[in-house]
């Protein structure tokens, strides 16, 4: 179905900021600092303060989301630059907005005015409750469901990213709690995410209604390439087409591990994270072997890293 095989993926932003290859990628930070610089200008000067040398990614979870949002584009537009084009482009979770970007679909200033948006609505409707999401491996998707009943169904599974990984949003006690159980239960591997919305619950369903009077005035285009949809693996093609999803993107669990099942199905073979980060790499982990995933680091110095 496609020609090359090939799709850049988007994180949604930086969990360790210890796994960061920007000094490996040739010509980073000339062209990070022209868009930090730019998006400063354009769209908010605090975004001056950031130092990329020293690595250190800010703790407010709006800015971090700029950053990665901005390092993400950086690396693909180097990734362009090499004659490396996607056939396919996928955003986990908030990476939406960078892959929305890399395609033209809408401009870098457009792209941060939606993040912004983004944290404005689901912070106007999560006022009464302390929230946050956390990560289990080692449990089936039953066995979790069973966990969340005990806490009277007050968080939910929002993403699978593997048979056995799985990410969880709701209520911060309750959420606790399961996190609890489920290293009881045998789990190999849980973590608060340490985030205080609960992204893709039921809780930001609320959300939906002003952030889509936001984006109604936002200036949409067809991308140049489709994306594929983490909620249900659609192709997205269209300026329409993204709208929905984004909205949709705040409040509806999404399947990564299925995404990549059917990323494959389709002839993707090469799986690139756009990013200097390595969270979507990590995951691959959790994939059969005969994929191959690659670090944008490891692409523009040729070096190739898999963890295939």
């Amino acid at each position: 179905m496609f020609s090359n095989g090939t799709v850049f993926l988007f994180p949604a932003f930086a969990a360790d900021y210890r796994e960061n290859d920007a000094t490996s990628i040739p010509g980073f930070f000339p062209l990070f600092k022209s868009l930090l610089d730019r998006a400063s200008e354009e769209f908010d000067p605090d975004l001056r303060t950031f130092d990329p040398a020293l690595n250190d990614f800010p703790e407010d979870g709006l800015l971090n989301q700029y950053i990665t949002y901005l390092q993400s584009l950086t690396c693909s537009i180097l990734l362009r630059r090499e004659g490396i084009t996607p056939d396919l482009v996928a955003g986990y979770s908030m990476g939406i907005y960078a892959a929305c970007a890399d395609t033209g679909a809408v401009s870098l200033k457009d792209g941060l005015e939606l993040i912004r948006s983004a944290h404005r609505e689901i912070n106007g409707v999560i006022t009464e409750g302390d929230f946050t999401m956390g990560a289990i491996i080692g449990l089936d998707e039953k066995d979790i469901r069973d966990l969340i009943a005990k806490t009277r169904d007050e968080a939910e599974i929002v993403n699978r990213n593997g048979e056995f990984s799985f990410v969880v949003s709701g209520r911060r006690k309750q959420l606790l709690e399961i996190l609890s159980m489920a290293r009881e239960e045998g789990a190999i591997h849980v973590s608060d995410l340490r985030v205080d919305e609960p992204y893709h619950s039921v809780f930001l369903t609320a959300a939906q209604t002003g952030f889509s009077e936001f984006i109604s005035g936002v200036e949409f285009r067809d991308p140049s390439e489709p994306l594929i949809s983490p909620i249900d693996q659609g192709i997205l093609k269209s300026a329409t087409d993204l709208k929905a999803e984004i909205v949709r993107n705040l409040y509806t669990p999404f399947d990564w591990y299925r995404t990549n099942q059917r990323m494959a199905e389709l002839g993707i073979t090469r799986f690139i994270e756009s990013s200097p980060l390595r969270s979507l790499t990590r995951i691959a982990m959790f994939f059969p072997e005969k994929r191959h995933y690659f670090t944008a680091s490891g692409v523009l110095s040729g070096t190739l890293p898999s963890h295939a």
